[in-house]
C-alpha cells in the first residue's frame, strides 16, 4: 500500500467557480457530472491561489488532494463544532479525449468522478435514529506536524458494506466517493459535502482485543 492512500482524494470535473468563500478561504468549486448510477454533485476544494494561474472557469480538470476534519470550540457560543473540507494538493488541466489520443480537436472528456481512500483507527460508530444510515469516524495516522484528522464517513442499511464487521478501536481501510446535499437557509443556497463508503475492510483489531486473543492461547 502506498502511504499517501491513508488520506487521499481524487476527482475529475468541470470548474464552475474560483474565489474566496465567506470565511476568506481561497476555493475551487468542481462540478462532477452525473453518471448512470450517481447524481451530479458540487465539491469545494481549498487551494493555493497560485495553483489556479492556468485554470479558468469551465475548464475540465483532474486533481489529487486530501480531507481535513476536526472538532473545535466555537468562540461565540462556546459549543463544540465540527469542520470537514477537502484540499487540492495538485491540479492538472484535462484535454478532450480526441485531443489526448489523436491530437485532434474535440469536446468530450473522460467521465467525471470523485474517489476517496482512507486508512486509520475507528474512533466512533453511530446510527441515525431510523437506523437507515451509519456514520463512522476514522482517524488516519497523521505525519509529523500535521493536524489530527477525524473524518466522518457514511453508508446506508441498503448498501452491501453494512455487512462488514468492525468495532471502535479497530484499524480499517475504506474506498468511497463524495456527494453534496443542497440546503437553503436565510435565502442562501449552501452545499454540504459528505463521504459515502463504497467498500471497507478491517485491517487489524483493537490493541486490547488483540492482546486478549493472544492471552486465550496461554496457560
Amino acid at each position: 500500500m502506498m502511504e499517501n492512500y491513508r488520506n487521499r482524494v481524487e476527482a475529475r470535473g468541470k470548474v464552475i467557480g474560483i474565489g474566496r468563500d465567506t470565511f476568506g478561504h481561497f476555493r475551487l468549486i468542481l462540478f462532477v457530472r452525473a453518471t448512470r448510477d450517481r447524481q451530479g454533485t458540487y465539491i469545494s476544494f481549498a487551494i493555493d491561489p497560485s495553483a489556479t494561474q492556468d485554470i479558468r472557469v469551465n475548464d475540465t480538470i483532474s486533481l489529487v488532494g486530501h480531507v481535513v476534519a476536526y472538532e473545535y470550540t466555537n468562540d461565540v457560543n462556546g459549543k463544540k463544532s465540527y469542520s470537514q473540507y477537502f484540499v487540492a494538493d495538485s491540479i492538472s488541466l484535462e484535454k478532450p479525449v480526441l485531443q489526448e489520443v489523436y491530437g485532434q480537436e474535440g469536446f468530450a472528456y473522460d467521465e467525471s468522478f470523485t474517489k476517496i481512500y482512507l486508512k486509520g483507527e475507528v474512533t466512533n460508530i453511530r446510527k441515525s435514529p431510523d437506523d437507515r444510515w451509519t456514520t463512522v469516524t476514522i482517524h488516519p495516522e497523521e505525519q509529523k506536524g500535521e493536524r489530527p484528522v477525524y473524518v466522518h464517513v457514511q453508508y446506508s442499511s441498503a448498501m452491501r458494506v453494512q455487512e462488514k464487521q468492525f468495532e471502535v478501536g479497530d484499524e480499517i481501510c475504506m474506498y468511497g466517493f463524495l456527494i453534496s446535499r443542497k440546503k437553503e437557509r436565510d435565502g442562501r443556497v449552501d452545499f454540504f459535502e459528505n463521504v459515502i463508503v463504497n467498500d471497507l475492510s478491517r485491517v487489524s483489531r483493537a490493541e486490547t482485543e488483540a492482546f486478549m486473543s493472544g492471552m486465550d492461547g496461554m496457560e
